[in-house]
């Protein structure tokens, strides 16, 4: 036996026969602690979306938010990263974060293959927060984003009727508006303009500060101070054409207000907000 034993594994051979068994129980340990370190990555991963999840659930978002960046770094399985997306939208529209929803919302929709109640819902939070952009914003700021959003919600499949019958309210809408030119030529007279467009105290003072540098014009000239008489003159015809460009001004405002009163009856009416 000892014999048949030395003629397989001669002298010569028997480090290299220990180094492979040495080689072979290193990697079969080396593939137990990696399997075991993913289990625990796993399991982190777990309470961490449990956590987010937890903190979602008390609309408590902006701690949400950090914890779903983290786990949708880290995820490598498209279904996994497919649903903390979905979450994490959710989760900026509520934070009044709308760029980044935006930007999320765009690229779920482009990167992921959505059943149509998962697509239906990320439309309609893309729409939402199109609407929300910039809302402190004048009118004209926000028209590119309004109308994206009109279009958003009536590309839904299967889109709740009453999207239609807002958009098609949109639409038709009829907005009592002021005409700048009508403004600029009643400015004139200083501060009607600024009266036309329902300005009154901004009317008051264009008309105030125009006639006491007139009067001080006149003043001056009568008593033939040139030097005042320049200055006053000057001052006089500045807050003169102040006024008028006040006056088209504020029916540019008036409109926008008139636009942004009527969208936001629109949105009211059919209640499109998010609710958590």
């Amino acid at each position: 036996m000892k014999t048949m034993f030395s003629s397989y594994f001669p002298k010569w051979r028997r480090p290299f026969f220990k180094a492979f068994f040495c080689l072979l129980f290193l990697c079969f340990l080396s593939e137990k602690i990696y399997a075991q370190k993913e289990e625990e990555k796993k399991r982190d991963r777990d309470a961490l979306f449990f956590l987010a999840q937890t903190y979602e659930e008390n609309q408590q978002y902006a701690w949400a938010i950090p914890l779903y960046e983290e786990l949708r770094a880290e995820s490598w399985q498209t279904e996994m990263k497919k649903k903390i997306s979905l979450r994490l939208v959710l989760c900026y529209s509520f934070a009044k974060r709308t760029s980044s929803a935006i930007s999320l919302a765009q690229e779920v929709i482009k990167n992921f293959s959505l059943l149509p109640p998962e697509k239906a819902k990320i439309q309609y939070l893309l729409a939402i927060n199109f609407m929300d952009k910039n809302n402190q914003a004048p009118y004209a700021f926000r028209k590119e984003s309004i109308e994206k959003s009109w279009k958003i919600l009536t590309e839904i499949s299967s889109p709740n009727p009453s999207y239609q019958e807002a958009q098609k309210l949109w639409e038709n809408r009829v907005v009592e508006k002021k005409s700048p030119t009508w403004a600029g030529i009643l400015g004139v007279v200083p501060g009607l303009g600024s009266l036309y467009a329902k300005k009154p105290k901004e009317a008051l003072y264009s008309f105030f500060v125009v006639a006491m540098f007139g009067s001080a014009f006149l003043q001056a000239q009568k008593t033939h101070q040139n030097i005042l008489q320049y200055a006053f003159g000057f001052l006089t015809l500045s807050f003169y054409g102040g006024s008028i460009y006040a006056g088209v001004n504020s029916t540019h405002a008036y409109n926008s207000e008139q636009e942004l009163k009527f969208f936001n009856q629109v949105r009211d009416r059919y209640q499109l907000f998010l609710q958590p």
